[in-house]
């Protein structure tokens, strides 16, 4: 126990301010610089006016809080400044980002050639269609929506390209065909023609 008395004295480790002694212990606040001529271990002198403008009283203990008050509005100023730049980044970057899940979502159509597809629509015809579609030569690009393509909404399909050429059918007839590709939401592939 000490015999020091409650009050305001020289920060022993900070020579440029004074800090509060309870009688037992040194506490956190801290206030202005002490005025020359003030050694470590002295009282503060009374008739000398507080460095912050508020007079000095022997034993007067500072305003409960008034020091953890301005920290926690700092703190909370804080909160609510690096809050606000989350959501900010949050509101830009999430959708930035769900797009490139979505683009990623979709399978590699950029190599696909015309005669790729073609190929792809006579097998498929040759187990749904009667007369099958047998063939397809001189396939040529007509239109291309490859390179703008974006995963579409569930239940959607999103047209990716289309080619047309000369259809050979099972019976023997040839005439001009117009495949199609579009891939739905999952990313499969719809392939589709029409004759004529």
């Amino acid at each position: 126990m000490s015999s020091t008395p409650p009050g305001w004295y020289p920060d022993p480790q900070d020579p440029h301010a004074v800090r509060w002694f309870d009688g037992q212990a040194w506490t956190e606040d801290r206030a202005a610089v002490a005025p020359s001529g003030t050694a470590a271990g002295q009282r503060w002198p009374s008739d000398q006016a507080w460095q912050s403008g508020q007079p000095w009283q022997p034993g007067q203990r500072p305003a409960a809080g008034a020091h953890s008050h301005t920290r926690l509005l700092a703190i909370l100023g804080v909160v609510v400044v690096v809050f606000i730049l989350v959501s900010v980044l949050a509101s830009s970057a999430i959708p930035a980002y769900l797009n490139q899940l979505k683009i990623a979502k979709l399978p590699d159509v950029a190599t696909l050639t015309c005669q790729d597809v073609a190929t792809k629509m006579v097998a498929l015809s040759k187990t749904n269609d009667h007369p099958p579609l047998v063939g397809m030569t001189g396939a040529v690009l007509v239109d291309d929506k490859r390179a703008g393509l974006k995963t579409p909404a569930p239940g959607c399909k999103a047209f990716v390209m289309s080619c047309r050429g000369t259809g050979t059918w099972g019976d023997g007839v040839s005439k001009s065909v117009l495949v199609s590709l579009s891939l739905d939401s999952n990313g499969k592939r719809w392939y589709s023609f029409s004759a004529g």
